[in-house]
């Protein structure tokens, strides 16, 4: 049977001085709306974020609000036929446990990070200690954590009374990679208060395995953005008052300013995967992208150091390291993202 080729590789972009970033807000109205004032102190302070740690010099443009089912109608029914067999079904009970862990054995095995750097990072934040000090070991470990945790993501409730996660394929990683890819999203940056907690048999990261699958972000190819790279904030984490988030965040609640400091630097995080291509430097708790542990972004905020963190200082912090796809045609089943 004939394979289909790999798909071209985007190359590094040449970035101008100041770098225009096109921004939108999904909304999900069966979760609580995002302010605009909250979007442009979260904005104002990524722009600070960015140069302090990445040397990047950023403008966005205020974000346009978007119904996150508009946002999602090139996503139709060809797509979730070919997203449904990599999706683990938690909201239905069903998933193949076995399957989760070779996935994310083979995500641990080609990150780009060593053994000794994951199991610092995890660790401290697994609910069993590995079994023994290998690759499948802590994959095992981190699903176990991980069902467990994905369970309180399970049981919340709108304001209607119905599960928070709907049959809607909002919250599935795995439907964004795939809406980027085919409904070739006209900007760079979306914020959303749809709430990403899924389980992947790819594409099931470390880091959002030990929270239970929630994605504070990603980044994603989508073909008429800029620079071929779309990066996404799911301000749930960052906003949520529920139970588990806050023991999540090791009890910090969601007050204040406190939140819209918080997401603007998992935004520029984002944005150093889509403007530099940077990979994830773990257990380097000075690096942005360094994912933060669990959702301990008080800690993680404040550990945050570019001058002993720079450009060039390990091989992850190096532009260039993750060598993402093009979009182009029919998305893979593997497409990479962070």
């Amino acid at each position: 049977m004939a394979r289909n080729p790999s798909p071209a590789r985007l190359a590094l972009p040449v970035l101008p001085a100041l770098v225009p970033l096109r921004t939108v807000y999904f909304h999900n109205p069966r979760f609580e709306r995002l302010e605009a004032a909250w979007m442009a102190s979260v904005l104002a302070q990524a722009v600070e974020f960015a140069k302090s740690t990445l040397g990047l010099a950023l403008e966005f443009a205020p974000p346009r609000e978007i119904p996150i089912a508009e946002g999602f109608l090139g996503y139709g029914p060809r797509q979730q036929a070919r997203v449904e067999p990599t999706l683990y079904d938690f909201k239905n009970g069903r998933g193949d446990r076995r399957r989760l862990v070779e996935g994310t054995r083979r995500g641990l095995e080609h990150s780009g990070s060593s053994l000794d750097q994951l199991l610092r990072y995890a660790r401290p934040h697994l609910l069993r200690a590995p079994d023994d000090e290998s690759f499948h070991g802590l994959a095992e470990a981190a699903v176990d954590t991980q069902l467990v945790r994905l369970e309180a993501w399970r049981g919340l409730r709108g304001a209607d009374g119905q599960p928070l996660l709907d049959a809607s394929p909002y919250n599935e990683f795995n439907a964004w990679l795939a809406a980027a890819w085919t409904a070739s999203w006209p900007f760079e940056v979306i914020l959303t208060n749809q709430l990403i907690a899924s389980a992947e048999y790819d594409n099931n990261h470390l880091h959002g395995a030990l929270r239970g699958g929630v994605s504070n972000g990603l980044c994603t190819p989508t073909p008429q953005a800029r620079h071929g790279l779309v990066s996404v904030l799911s301000a749930f984490p960052f906003t949520s008052n529920d139970a588990a988030s806050v023991e999540l965040r090791g009890g910090a609640p969601a007050q204040g300013g406190a939140p819209a400091r918080w997401a603007a630097a998992l935004l520029v995080h984002e944005l150093g995967h889509q403007l530099l291509h940077l990979n994830h430097p773990f257990a380097r708790a000075d690096c942005v992208m360094n994912p933060p542990p669990l959702l301990l972004f008080p800690q993680w905020v404040a550990a945050l150091d570019g001058r002993s963190c720079p450009l060039g200082s390990s091989p992850e912090m190096t532009p260039g390291a993750v060598k993402f796809p093009q979009a182009r045609g029919e998305p893979g089943v593997g497409t990479q993202s962070m």
